[in-house]
């Protein structure tokens, strides 16, 4: 008799698929990370083809004076999405359960929902631009080394 797949048994495995998948997409990316720390909440979206995926549900807080509440809503729930090699259908799938699960909860007014997602994935940031999420911050990296001096102006 076969053991079934728990979802700690998906989620790694989704887990090891997508930094997979992500590192071949930009090797400049940091490893997809363990879970967030603290409490989180388990969403798992079933899709079209049986499969499932699963997000990772962190609340965050910020105090009123605190540095990090002059660029950020005061409660912020991010949404740490697990879609292995299902980017696209794995995102669309997954909104709509972060957004049933949002619908349960009596939001405070300063809130924000977020997600952290490499912008090179297009096919995962299709389903985030649909859903009506902007990207509010960037990222960037270049490669060590000393950078080349500008080139002299012209004229």
């Amino acid at each position: 008799m076969g053991a079934e797949m728990t979802d700690q048994d998906t989620i790694a495995e989704l887990r090891a698929v997508q930094a997979e998948r992500l590192a071949a997409l930009d090797p400049l990316l940091p490893p997809v990370l363990a879970d967030p720390p603290g409490d989180t909440h388990l969403l798992t979206a079933s899709l079209p083809d049986g499969g499932r995926v699963h997000g990772l549900v962190q609340r965050v807080e910020h105090e009123p004076d605190s540095l990090p509440a002059l660029w950020s809503s005061l409660s912020c729930w991010r949404l740490f999405p697990l879609l292995g090699t299902s980017p696209g259908a794995g995102m669309a799938a997954l909104l709509p359960e972060w957004r049933a699960y949002l619908d349960t909860i009596d939001l405070p007014a300063d809130s924000a929902c977020q997600v952290m997602w490499p912008s090179r994935d297009t096919v995962a940031a299709g389903p985030l631009l649909h859903g009506g999420f902007v990207p509010i911050a960037a990222l960037a990296v270049r490669s060590p080394g000393a950078p080349e001096p500008p080139a002299p102006p012209a004229g």
